[in-house]
């Protein structure tokens, strides 16, 4: 998903299909880099998008090693990745 394309943002709205497959699953983000668990909170634009498709709940890797669970009603992310980041600098 495309952070800085509003067109890209806008057709999740127009998704109902999707949105009744996704409504109700729990979506498991993990990063791992060969040797260790990395942190891997969706961004904040992820989030949203997950919410709008009715996904219940979150879970993810802490560089720690751990998962942290959360329910997306409850979920807020201000989290943005490297090349989101980059973007908002130009």
């Amino acid at each position: 998903m495309v952070s800085k394309a509003g067109k890209n943002q806008s057709r999740v709205f127009y998704m109902p299909k999707y949105r009744r497959i996704m409504k109700g699953i729990s979506v498991l983000v993990i990063r791992w880099n060969g040797s260790e668990y990395r942190y891997s909170k969706p961004c904040k634009y992820c989030s949203e998008y997950m919410k709008i498709l009715g996904i219940k709940k979150i879970h993810y890797s802490l560089d720690d090693g751990s998962i942290e669970s959360h329910k997306m009603k409850n979920f807020t992310s201000e989290h943005l990745s490297i090349s989101q980041r980059g973007a908002q600098k130009t």
